[in-house]
């Protein structure tokens, strides 16, 4: 059964024009904005102009309408969330597209959690969204209150593609809080592989430790979830980086020297001792 105006309760506060925006009827929109834009900026109960609810649910064509009759592009709800947040948050990026073109603030936060539009995009997933946030310069180091960064909620939510986005865009793989935790963190305790892989190519530190104990790194915290392919995903990296240093460490020692003066058995022992930590422990070897 269709929803009409008329049985929307009083108490909601709902305007005709807050029920045509929401529901996407661009041209009632306009028929009521012919009428006079004394409603546009009216407020239902939850704080929602008519551009709050058209964004939130994607409708492009009422957006438009109601910017060309001058809506607030940042109108805030009852959380401080704006068109944009309600955008992003639902990966509408022709409706983020339009508002961006508009002036909206990229940065703005919602007073709940402190969430921005890249980190309520980055943390769904919706990677067209990212892209537009961080062409239009959005801060890839906000902090919400939780507390995590755009990175975080991708890498926790495992978006391979929008990890991707952000650190080519340089958000910092070491973002940590008071707790320390940094998005090796929580890609490796939820077993995402291929974040993880994107994080060590991107020089994450191995073992950063967090917790009242200072004792959980990203290979214990996947360990613990029983995400054994990560574990040793980050335990190969970690080998691979060792027997790099000591390679550039002592390999120049004797390339340069001349062959008559080189000394097998020294040269066997630095061989022995690079596959040693190829194979081997590598935590020993600092």
């Amino acid at each position: 059964m269709e929803l009409k105006y008329e049985d929307i309760p009083e108490n909601l506060k709902y305007t005709p024009l807050h029920f045509a925006s929401a529901n996407g009827d661009a041209r009632e929109v306009g028929n009521l904005l012919k009428l006079g834009s004394s409603e546009i900026e009216a407020k239902t109960f939850q704080k929602n102009t008519a551009l709050n609810l058209a964004a939130n649910k994607g409708h492009a064509d009422v957006v438009r309408k109601l910017l060309a009759a001058g809506a607030e592009v940042d109108t805030r709800d009852q959380i401080n969330k704006t068109p944009l947040h309600n955008a992003a948050c639902w990966g509408h990026a022709d409706v983020v597209k339009i508002l961006l073109a508009a002036g909206a603030d990229k940065d703005a936060k919602e007073s709940e959690r402190g969430f921005t539009a890249l980190i309520y995009a980055a943390g769904n997933g919706y990677s067209t969204v990212v892209q537009m946030l961080l062409a239009a310069g959005a801060n890839t180091e906000a902090w919400t209150t939780d507390p995590c960064t755009a990175l975080h909620a991708a890498c926790l939510g495992g978006h391979t593609e929008v990890v991707r986005q952000l650190v080519a865009a340089g958000a910092d793989i070491h973002a940590s809080a008071e707790d320390g935790v940094m998005p090796l963190h929580h890609a490796a305790n939820k077993g995402h592989g291929e974040v993880v892989q994107i994080l060590l190519a991107a020089g994450a530190i191995l073992d950063p430790r967090v917790g009242p104990c200072t004792h959980f790194t990203p290979s214990s915290m996947a360990e613990r979830a029983g995400h054994l392919q990560v574990v040793a995903m980050i335990r190969e990296e970690a080998r691979r980086r060792a027997t790099s240093v000591l390679i550039a460490r002592y390999m120049p020692s004797f390339t340069f020297m001349k062959p008559k003066t080189l000394d097998a058995r020294i040269v066997r022992k630095c061989m022995e001792c690079l596959e040693k930590v190829s194979s081997g422990d590598y935590q020993r070897f600092k």
